[in-house]
């Protein structure tokens, strides 16, 4: 984690360093609109001065952009522009999301449990199933691949009411994953710094 903190520029003339206990370094960012901005190890508050009076600073994006053009060479790395973590943050629950509808889910519609498969290609035959099963000539056998509790694979012979169990399932899951994914963007969003971002997961 990296805390930023800033010092007006005109309290700066006179000030030395003081020492503090531990591990954690103080660098010195960059100047910009009359402040110096620095950065410092997590877990360390700056030290207070009688001379200069550092203050906590939020690196909003803007403000990263800035100090990106007055910035050494050798600090910029420190200087998180929130908006590229995001959208790398965005694309890996997006993909997550996209794993997680096609993983699969179990139903006990035949009685004992059985897992069924969720990819894309299921999910159009079991909407081509329960579509069929709804019309007025509709039979009452209808076959479609799932495992029982020992791994076996096979199309199981299911009822009008038993496949339409099971399709109402294969909705309510990608329901669910997609308003968790719907949520966890709004979370990206809203995210600050970079430990709101690291703190979104699937």
């Amino acid at each position: 984690m990296t805390v930023f903190y800033k010092a007006p520029l005109d309290q700066l003339s006179t000030f030395a360093y003081p020492e503090w206990p531990g591990d954690a370094t103080i660098t010195h960012i960059g100047d910009l609109d009359g402040q110096r901005y620095f950065h410092v190890d997590a877990g360390m508050v700056l030290p207070v001065s009688p001379v200069a009076g550092f203050q906590p600073v939020e690196l909003t994006d803007t403000l990263a952009d800035q100090l990106r053009l007055v910035a050494p060479e050798l600090s910029r790395r420190l200087i998180v522009n929130l908006n590229g973590q995001r959208a790398a943050r965005l694309a890996s629950i997006k993909k997550a999301a996209g794993a997680a509808i096609v993983a699969g889910i179990t139903h006990n519609a035949l009685g004992a449990v059985h897992s069924y498969p969720t990819t894309a290609t299921d999910q159009a035959n079991m909407t081509g199933l329960i579509a069929e099963s709804l019309l007025p000539s509709a039979g009452d056998e209808y076959k479609f691949w799932c495992a029982d509790s020992s791994g076996a694979w096979a199309r199981r012979v299911h009822t009008k009411a038993q496949i339409q169990a099971v399709g109402k399932a294969f909705s309510a899951h990608v329901k669910a994953q997609q308003q968790r994914y719907e949520n966890l963007i709004s979370e990206i969003a809203l995210a600050t710094t970079q430990e709101q971002l690291n703190a979104v997961a699937w």
